[in-house]
């Protein structure tokens, strides 16, 4: 799931169909290496996190949203659960994203 309109991203956020899930963002650009490097990363968190929402933002293509969530660096994931932001950090480990996605959800 991506999202480049800022309206539908706060929808998305604060919908009942995502009420007690832990919602993963993945702030990135295409340009940016350590995105590329984690992108099958965060695939594969996806598919083996079931019970999460995994999402995607391309800050050139939404550069509201990502000003809108502080994003300075990429690649940033920001973690909401109930429409409450509990979480962000950047960086590219997957042992670190595997390790909050448990923290948190």
């Amino acid at each position: 799931m991506e999202f480049t309109n800022k309206d539908e991203y706060e929808q998305f956020l604060k919908s009942p169909d995502n009420k007690d899930k832990l919602i993963v963002i993945d702030f990135y650009a295409d340009w940016c290496g350590p995105c590329r490097k984690i992108k099958p990363a965060f695939r594969k968190l996806a598919a083996k996190f079931t019970d999460v929402v995994f999402a995607k933002i391309d800050v050139d293509e939404a550069e509201a949203i990502a000003e809108a969530e502080n994003v300075e660096v990429m690649p940033t994931f920001v973690f909401y659960k109930n429409g409450n932001k509990l979480h962000s950090f950047s960086g590219s480990n997957e042992k670190d994203l595997e390790e909050k996605i448990k923290e948190l959800k």
